[in-house]
């Protein structure tokens, strides 16, 4: 797929705002923290603590590893040639490439783990991410959503899918309006664009873990 040269342009006609304020750089650190790489990453974790058998331990890194390691390069190389703006891929156009790589890299996972016979929570955990790769190619040929809040909804929902406890879900919920703040902050996304990332991540997980039985 043909990328164009474009290094400095604004995300889908979003105002960028000043960084000078500490809102600025807190919504900046916010962001970082709790990107989809590291969401994911965290999101594994509580999966190895919560089923922790060698097998298991295995897997997931296995799969963690495969899964970020082949989009994050491919972004790195497009960042090399000048064919992204930023490794946050802020403008919609350039998202599309890197977005059906990684869902393919999600889909060999998927498989993968389906015939290494991985614990049924590991398996949901990776289809989950398998279906929402291909809502956001599509969704992202004619719009932005946040990946952000749909990766912390999804981590959210998780927890609580593990614990079971609504007490610590309250306790989590709040991070998802903090994230959701600070990409609008940014002015990398819409309120709309936040909030419609953290219900693709609330459903879609729930449905996922329904399909399941876990």
């Amino acid at each position: 797929m043909d990328l164009p040269h474009t290094k400095h342009s604004v995300p889908d006609g979003l105002a960028l705002q000043p960084r000078a304020d500490w809102r600025h750089r807190t919504a900046h650190y916010v962001s970082i923290l709790f990107s989809p790489p590291l969401t994911l990453l965290t999101a594994v974790i509580l999966i190895v603590v919560h089923l922790p058998s060698p097998e298991t331990r295995l897997l997931a890194g296995w799969y963690a590893a495969f899964v970020l390691l082949t989009p994050l390069l491919f972004i790195a190389w497009l960042k090399r040639r000048g064919w992204v703006s930023d490794f946050d891929l802020s403008v919609r156009q350039e998202r599309i490439a890197p977005m059906l790589l990684a869902w393919l890299g999600l889909l060999a996972g998927w498989l993968a783990l389906q015939r290494a016979d991985a614990p049924r929570l590991l398996l949901a955990f990776a289809l989950l991410h398998l279906c929402q790769g291909a809502i956001f190619v599509l969704i992202t040929l004619f719009w932005k959503i946040s990946l952000h809040t749909t990766a912390v909804a999804s981590l959210t929902t998780l927890w609580w899918a593990i614990t079971g406890s609504v007490f610590l879900l309250w306790l989590a919920l709040p991070l998802i309006f903090l994230v959701a703040w600070s990409r609008v902050r940014l002015g990398r996304h819409t309120t709309n664009q936040t909030l419609a990332g953290t219900l693709l991540g609330t459903l879609a997980c729930l449905l996922v873990w329904q399909f399941y039985g876990v």
